[in-house]
Protein backbone atom coordinates (compact mmCIF):
# COMPACT_ATOMS: atom_id res chain seq x y z
CA UNK A 1 0.00 0.00 0.00
CA UNK A 2 2.71 2.48 0.98
CA UNK A 3 4.65 1.72 -2.18
CA UNK A 4 1.58 2.36 -4.37
CA UNK A 5 0.79 5.46 -2.32
CA UNK A 6 4.26 6.88 -2.96
CA UNK A 7 4.09 6.07 -6.67
CA UNK A 8 0.70 7.73 -7.18
CA UNK A 9 0.86 10.59 -4.64
CA UNK A 10 2.12 13.30 -6.99
CA UNK A 11 -0.20 12.33 -9.84
CA UNK A 12 -3.23 12.01 -7.53
CA UNK A 13 -2.52 15.36 -5.90
CA UNK A 14 -2.32 17.07 -9.28
CA UNK A 15 -5.58 15.42 -10.38
CA UNK A 16 -7.25 16.39 -7.10
CA UNK A 17 -6.17 20.03 -7.44
CA UNK A 18 -7.34 20.22 -11.06
CA UNK A 19 -10.73 18.71 -10.15
CA UNK A 20 -11.05 21.06 -7.18
CA UNK A 21 -10.29 24.07 -9.40
CA UNK A 22 -12.77 22.92 -12.06
CA UNK A 23 -15.41 22.30 -9.40
CA UNK A 24 -14.83 25.74 -7.89
CA UNK A 25 -15.11 27.45 -11.27
CA UNK A 26 -18.27 25.50 -12.08
CA UNK A 27 -19.80 26.40 -8.70
CA UNK A 28 -18.99 30.11 -9.05
CA UNK A 29 -20.34 30.16 -12.60
CA UNK A 30 -23.53 28.44 -11.46
CA UNK A 31 -23.99 30.97 -8.65
CA UNK A 32 -23.49 33.84 -11.10
CA UNK A 33 -26.00 32.30 -13.50
CA UNK A 34 -28.56 32.20 -10.67
CA UNK A 35 -28.49 36.01 -10.70
CA UNK A 36 -29.26 36.20 -14.42
CA UNK A 37 -32.88 36.91 -15.19
CA UNK A 38 -35.17 34.94 -17.47
CA UNK A 39 -34.36 32.27 -20.00
CA UNK A 40 -30.68 33.15 -20.31
CA UNK A 41 -30.16 32.42 -16.61
CA UNK A 42 -32.00 29.10 -16.91
CA UNK A 43 -29.89 28.07 -19.92
CA UNK A 44 -26.64 28.88 -18.16
CA UNK A 45 -27.74 27.10 -14.97
CA UNK A 46 -28.59 24.02 -17.03
CA UNK A 47 -25.21 24.11 -18.76
CA UNK A 48 -23.34 24.43 -15.46
CA UNK A 49 -25.38 21.62 -13.88
CA UNK A 50 -24.51 19.42 -16.85
CA UNK A 51 -20.84 20.36 -16.49
CA UNK A 52 -21.02 19.57 -12.76
CA UNK A 53 -22.51 16.15 -13.56
CA UNK A 54 -19.68 15.51 -16.02
CA UNK A 55 -17.08 16.68 -13.47
CA UNK A 56 -18.50 14.37 -10.79
CA UNK A 57 -18.47 11.52 -13.31
CA UNK A 58 -14.81 12.10 -14.16
CA UNK A 59 -13.96 12.41 -10.46
CA UNK A 60 -15.49 9.00 -9.70
CA UNK A 61 -13.21 7.34 -12.25
CA UNK A 62 -10.09 9.47 -11.76
CA UNK A 63 -8.71 8.14 -8.52
CA UNK A 64 -9.54 4.52 -9.26
CA UNK A 65 -7.85 4.87 -12.63
CA UNK A 66 -4.77 6.64 -11.31
CA UNK A 67 -3.29 3.40 -10.07
CA UNK A 68 -4.39 1.23 -12.99
CA UNK A 69 -5.04 3.14 -16.20
CA UNK A 70 -4.37 6.44 -17.86
CA UNK A 71 -7.45 8.28 -19.13
CA UNK A 72 -10.54 8.76 -16.97
CA UNK A 73 -12.11 11.17 -19.44
CA UNK A 74 -12.32 8.61 -22.25
CA UNK A 75 -13.56 5.89 -19.92
CA UNK A 76 -16.25 8.23 -18.57
CA UNK A 77 -17.73 8.57 -22.04
CA UNK A 78 -17.03 5.02 -23.23
CA UNK A 79 -18.85 3.48 -20.27
CA UNK A 80 -21.63 6.07 -20.06
CA UNK A 81 -24.36 3.83 -18.54
CA UNK A 82 -22.04 2.86 -15.67
CA UNK A 83 -20.96 6.48 -15.34
CA UNK A 84 -24.56 7.67 -15.06
CA UNK A 85 -25.35 4.95 -12.52
CA UNK A 86 -22.39 5.76 -10.26
CA UNK A 87 -22.95 9.50 -10.51
CA UNK A 88 -26.67 9.13 -9.80
CA UNK A 89 -25.95 6.97 -6.75
CA UNK A 90 -23.40 9.42 -5.39
CA UNK A 91 -25.38 12.58 -6.08
CA UNK A 92 -28.65 10.91 -5.08
CA UNK A 93 -27.29 9.85 -1.68
CA UNK A 94 -26.04 13.37 -0.96
CA UNK A 95 -29.23 15.06 -2.17
CA UNK A 96 -31.43 12.69 -0.17
CA UNK A 97 -29.32 13.37 2.91
CA UNK A 98 -29.83 17.10 2.53
CA UNK A 99 -33.53 16.83 1.61
CA UNK A 100 -34.70 18.30 4.91
CA UNK A 101 -33.33 18.93 8.38
CA UNK A 102 -34.87 15.80 9.91
CA UNK A 103 -33.31 13.48 7.34
CA UNK A 104 -30.01 15.37 7.59
CA UNK A 105 -29.89 14.82 11.35
CA UNK A 106 -30.51 11.10 10.83
CA UNK A 107 -27.93 10.72 8.06
CA UNK A 108 -25.05 12.68 9.65
CA UNK A 109 -24.03 9.75 11.88
CA UNK A 110 -24.35 7.36 8.93
CA UNK A 111 -22.09 9.56 6.78
CA UNK A 112 -19.58 9.93 9.61
CA UNK A 113 -19.44 6.21 10.39
CA UNK A 114 -19.81 4.53 7.03
CA UNK A 115 -21.47 6.70 4.37
CA UNK A 116 -18.51 7.43 2.16
CA UNK A 117 -17.23 3.90 2.63
CA UNK A 118 -20.58 2.43 1.54
CA UNK A 119 -20.65 4.65 -1.55
CA UNK A 120 -17.04 3.79 -2.35
CA UNK A 121 -17.81 0.07 -1.98
CA UNK A 122 -20.86 0.27 -4.28
CA UNK A 123 -18.91 2.30 -6.84
CA UNK A 124 -15.99 -0.16 -6.64
CA UNK A 125 -18.35 -3.06 -7.41
CA UNK A 126 -19.54 -1.19 -10.48
CA UNK A 127 -15.98 -0.19 -11.42
CA UNK A 128 -14.86 -3.83 -11.29
CA UNK A 129 -17.33 -4.55 -14.09
CA UNK A 130 -15.93 -1.60 -16.05
CA UNK A 131 -12.30 -2.64 -15.48
CA UNK A 132 -12.98 -6.29 -16.33
CA UNK A 133 -12.78 -5.42 -20.03
CA UNK A 134 -9.27 -4.03 -19.61
CA UNK A 135 -8.12 -6.84 -17.35
CA UNK A 136 -9.30 -9.43 -19.86
CA UNK A 137 -7.43 -7.68 -22.67
CA UNK A 138 -4.29 -7.53 -20.56
CA UNK A 139 -4.54 -11.23 -19.74
CA UNK A 140 -4.95 -12.15 -23.39
CA UNK A 141 -8.63 -12.94 -23.83
CA UNK A 142 -11.92 -13.14 -22.06
CA UNK A 143 -12.87 -15.72 -19.42
CA UNK A 144 -14.99 -17.82 -21.76
CA UNK A 145 -12.04 -18.42 -24.04
CA UNK A 146 -9.85 -19.34 -21.07
CA UNK A 147 -12.37 -21.79 -19.62
CA UNK A 148 -12.74 -23.40 -23.03
CA UNK A 149 -8.98 -23.80 -23.28
CA UNK A 150 -8.70 -25.21 -19.74
CA UNK A 151 -11.28 -27.91 -20.46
Amino acid sequence: FLHAFKLNFKQSTIIWLILLLCGGVCFVDYRISEMMPGTLGMVFKSVFLLLAFFLISVTIYSFALTARYENALLLTVAKLPYTILMTALTVGAVVLSWWNTGILMLTIPVWILAGTGILAFINSCILRRVFRVFDEKAEGGDEEERTDMEE
